[in-house]
Protein backbone atom coordinates (compact mmCIF):
# COMPACT_ATOMS: atom_id res chain seq x y z
CA UNK A 1 0.00 0.00 0.00
CA UNK A 2 1.78 3.32 -1.07
CA UNK A 3 -0.05 6.52 0.73
CA UNK A 4 1.43 8.62 -2.50
CA UNK A 5 4.26 10.63 -0.18
CA UNK A 6 7.42 11.40 -1.99
CA UNK A 7 10.81 11.63 -0.24
CA UNK A 8 10.21 15.06 0.86
CA UNK A 9 6.70 14.89 1.56
CA UNK A 10 8.14 11.99 4.05
CA UNK A 11 10.10 14.53 5.84
CA UNK A 12 7.50 16.97 5.94
CA UNK A 13 5.65 14.04 7.67
CA UNK A 14 7.99 13.50 10.47
CA UNK A 15 8.47 17.02 11.33
CA UNK A 16 4.61 17.43 11.88
CA UNK A 17 4.52 14.56 14.18
CA UNK A 18 3.82 10.89 15.26
CA UNK A 19 0.42 10.94 13.69
CA UNK A 20 1.79 11.16 10.01
CA UNK A 21 4.66 8.60 11.03
CA UNK A 22 2.33 6.40 11.96
CA UNK A 23 0.41 6.10 9.02
CA UNK A 24 3.98 6.48 6.30
CA UNK A 25 5.03 3.29 8.62
CA UNK A 26 1.76 2.11 8.21
CA UNK A 27 1.99 1.86 4.11
CA UNK A 28 4.06 -1.32 3.66
CA UNK A 29 7.18 -2.89 3.47
CA UNK A 30 7.32 -2.59 -0.31
CA UNK A 31 8.70 1.02 -0.29
CA UNK A 32 12.25 1.22 -0.77
CA UNK A 33 14.71 3.92 1.22
CA UNK A 34 14.36 7.17 -0.27
CA UNK A 35 16.90 9.59 -0.83
CA UNK A 36 15.87 13.09 1.33
CA UNK A 37 17.55 16.24 1.60
CA UNK A 38 17.55 17.79 5.39
CA UNK A 39 18.19 20.56 7.11
CA UNK A 40 20.26 20.31 10.63
CA UNK A 41 19.08 22.15 13.12
CA UNK A 42 21.55 22.14 15.29
CA UNK A 43 24.35 23.46 13.23
CA UNK A 44 22.06 24.69 9.56
CA UNK A 45 23.86 22.26 7.30
CA UNK A 46 21.78 20.33 4.53
CA UNK A 47 22.20 16.72 5.12
CA UNK A 48 21.83 14.39 1.87
CA UNK A 49 20.68 11.36 3.66
CA UNK A 50 18.30 8.18 3.36
CA UNK A 51 14.98 7.58 5.23
CA UNK A 52 12.82 4.44 5.52
CA UNK A 53 10.46 3.54 7.97
CA UNK A 54 12.90 1.59 9.96
CA UNK A 55 16.41 3.86 9.69
CA UNK A 56 17.70 7.03 8.43
CA UNK A 57 21.33 7.53 7.34
CA UNK A 58 23.38 10.97 7.35
CA UNK A 59 21.04 12.39 10.03
CA UNK A 60 18.81 11.59 13.14
CA UNK A 61 15.19 11.81 13.90
CA UNK A 62 15.27 13.39 17.11
CA UNK A 63 11.76 14.79 17.71
CA UNK A 64 10.86 11.84 20.24
CA UNK A 65 12.13 8.23 20.88
CA UNK A 66 15.54 7.24 22.12
CA UNK A 67 17.07 9.83 20.07
CA UNK A 68 15.00 12.45 21.73
CA UNK A 69 17.84 12.55 24.85
CA UNK A 70 20.24 14.07 22.71
CA UNK A 71 17.73 17.09 21.31
CA UNK A 72 18.24 20.39 22.23
CA UNK A 73 15.18 22.55 22.36
CA UNK A 74 13.26 22.81 18.96
CA UNK A 75 15.40 20.16 17.49
CA UNK A 76 14.02 17.60 15.15
CA UNK A 77 16.83 16.74 13.02
CA UNK A 78 20.50 16.57 13.36
CA UNK A 79 23.04 15.53 11.22
CA UNK A 80 25.53 12.86 12.08
CA UNK A 81 28.06 15.43 12.59
CA UNK A 82 26.78 17.20 15.08
CA UNK A 83 25.18 14.02 17.26
CA UNK A 84 28.98 12.73 16.79
CA UNK A 85 30.31 15.80 18.45
CA UNK A 86 27.51 15.85 20.88
CA UNK A 87 29.07 15.13 24.51
CA UNK A 88 26.01 12.79 25.72
CA UNK A 89 26.14 11.19 22.50
CA UNK A 90 30.01 10.27 23.20
CA UNK A 91 29.51 9.53 26.77
CA UNK A 92 27.46 6.43 25.23
CA UNK A 93 28.60 5.37 22.41
CA UNK A 94 32.20 6.72 22.17
CA UNK A 95 34.05 9.31 19.84
CA UNK A 96 33.24 8.24 16.05
CA UNK A 97 34.81 11.15 15.23
CA UNK A 98 38.04 9.76 15.12
CA UNK A 99 37.13 6.31 13.42
CA UNK A 100 35.57 7.91 10.83
CA UNK A 101 38.90 10.06 9.96
CA UNK A 102 40.83 7.67 9.91
CA UNK A 103 39.05 5.29 8.11
CA UNK A 104 37.93 2.72 10.23
CA UNK A 105 34.84 1.48 11.29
Amino acid sequence: MNDGLSARGMAKAFARGRRHIRKIIMAGDDQPPEAVEVKCDRCGQTVNGILDKHFTAGFYLVEFGSWSKFARQGERRICDGCMHSDPAYIAIYGDLRWHVSNGQS
